[in-house]
């Protein structure tokens, strides 16, 4: 017995130590192949993390859109907990969250990759990459970014840049190259990065903007005939990881991280000249016919590019009074929250009739009128998010093919018949609310205020985020 217990006290001394000694995972989601120097410098990551660290940091790695499907659900999976680590470019966030990150990508703005690690390694890069704090990122350094980007068609080459004209080009959803391509005389289309193959290999498109590395990673040089390097952007990325997870790590742990950073970063920026050689290379192996092979800009290219950061100031000035302002953004996420929470008592409310229906044999009203209760509520809430989104309802292999003044006048008639659906919401919900106060459901005795009550505050959510779209087009011209 004495045995025993010199056993136990032993194991009771050793066990705290290997507690301590606790694996910590990082999620690194990328959204391009394992040949693109995102996901190459993202098994660089994973190697010296694991190494450093002796094992207890475990990174798992998901190429290719496996946990985030573009940037902006990278940076959002941060703020939710599912993603950890990842490398994302200032102008996907700067178009959606915040504007002053899209000052980095003026077109034309850069001479080369010298001056472009100048600025970013610089105070402004250094300011832009603190602006993520905020947004629930920690930033680290900045890595290869996304290259030089150019003009992949089917149409024709671009040796100028009235060539654009007239083609159907795709363009990621960012301000400064939609408004870039439409200042010369393209119908810039922004499209999803899920969509994008097919678009092009459809035809729905005549082509695409991206830089080498993406262009050949992901077989776009297997789809189109022309591929013209016209250095139009360069994306700078910034290294970040989920500011919670970091914290949370222990003081040895996040010099592990900090150091594992800067060899990332630099694997990246390796991974990325090197990539471009070699895609270039395999472009000419395809037979794809190349332009501009230098590192001089578009000729004749940069006093439009010009024009139109200055058209993209007034356009982050109408976004920050708009859809940017702070109070409808507060809104925005507060609706969402709720929305969650109401499919969350939902999916509850149904497992327990089918587990009291099923396995108790006994069914209770009320969990109909909770299920109701959270449905209509979902509904309407639902739609004003999707208002938010510029989600609802559009035809987009339809629409897409117009030039940008028909695109404009659809999308417009499309934002006018949602605020008066909106309208006829809140005024009839308004006046059905006599009615609806004298009456309750028969099990929980709710007020059926609470039911009509989705109507009005749906329909006056829509109308919230619909205006700001609205005023927006039709200032366009």
């Amino acid at each position: 017995m004495k045995r025993f217990f010199v056993l136990l006290a032993v194991a009771a001394l050793v066990v705290p130590s290997t507690v301590v000694a606790q694996t910590v995972t990082l999620k690194l989601a990328t959204i391009v192949g394992n040949d693109n120097p995102f996901t190459t410098s993202a098994y660089k990551f994973k190697e010296v993390a694991e190494a450093k660290s002796g094992g207890r940091i475990k990174v798992e790695v998901y190429p290719a859109g496996q946990l985030a499907k573009n940037e902006i659900v990278q940076l959002e999976g941060m703020q939710l907990g599912t993603v950890d680590v990842g490398a994302i470019s200032l102008p996907s966030i700067g178009g959606k969250f915040d504007p002053k990150m899209l000052a980095t990508d003026v077109p034309f703005l850069y001479t080369g990759r010298e001056h472009v690690w100048k600025v970013m390694d610089g105070p402004i890069g250094k300011e832009m990459m603190n602006r993520f704090e905020p947004l629930g990122a920690k930033p680290f350094c900045y890595g290869g970014g996304w290259g030089f980007r150019g003009v992949l068609s089917n149409k024709r080459a671009i040796a100028a840049p009235d060539d654009l004209k007239g083609q159907t080009i795709r363009v990621p959803p960012i301000p400064t190259l939609v408004e870039v391509f439409k200042a010369f005389g393209a119908n810039p289309v922004p499209m999803i990065w899920g969509e994008v193959y097919l678009a092009v290999k459809q035809g729905i498109v005549d082509g695409l903007e991206l830089p080498v590395t993406t262009a050949v990673s992901d077989k776009f040089h297997e789809i189109t005939k022309y591929y013209s390097r016209t250095l139009h952007s360069y994306p700078a990325a910034v290294w970040v990881m989920a500011k919670p997870k970091y914290d949370a790590l222990p003081a040895d742990l996040k010099k592990v991280v900090d150091d594992t950073m800067t060899a990332a970063c630099a694997q990246h920026r390796q991974d990325e000249l090197k990539a471009e050689i070699d895609g270039l290379a395999q472009m000419k192996a395809k037979g794809i016919s190349q332009r501009g092979q230098g590192s001089t800009p578009l000729p004749g290219a940069r006093p439009a590019g010009v024009e139109v950061h200055r058209a993209e100031g007034r356009q982050g000035a109408l976004r920050a009074r708009g859809r940017g302002g702070k109070g409808r953004r507060e809104v925005a996420v507060l609706v969402e929250l709720v929305c969650i929470a109401l499919m969350a008592v939902l999916v509850a409310d149904v497992f327990l009739g089918v587990w009291s229906r099923y396995v108790m044999h006994a069914t209770f009203q009320w969990y109909d009128e909770v299920a109701r209760l959270c449905f209509v509520w979902m509904i309407f809430l639902g739609a004003a998010v999707a208002v938010r989104r510029g989600a609802h309802f559009r035809l987009h292999l339809l629409v897409d093919r117009f030039g940008p003044v028909t695109r404009r006048r659809v999308e417009l008639l499309g934002t006018l018949v949602v605020v008066a659906f909106a309208a006829v919401l809140l005024a009839g919900g308004i006046a059905i609310f006599p009615i609806a106060r004298r009456q309750v459901t028969d099990a929980l005795e709710i007020s059926m205020v609470w039911f009509y009550g989705a109507l009005p505050v749906g329909g006056a959510l829509m109308i919230l985020f619909a205006l700001p779209h609205l005023w927006k087009l039709a200032r366009a011209r």
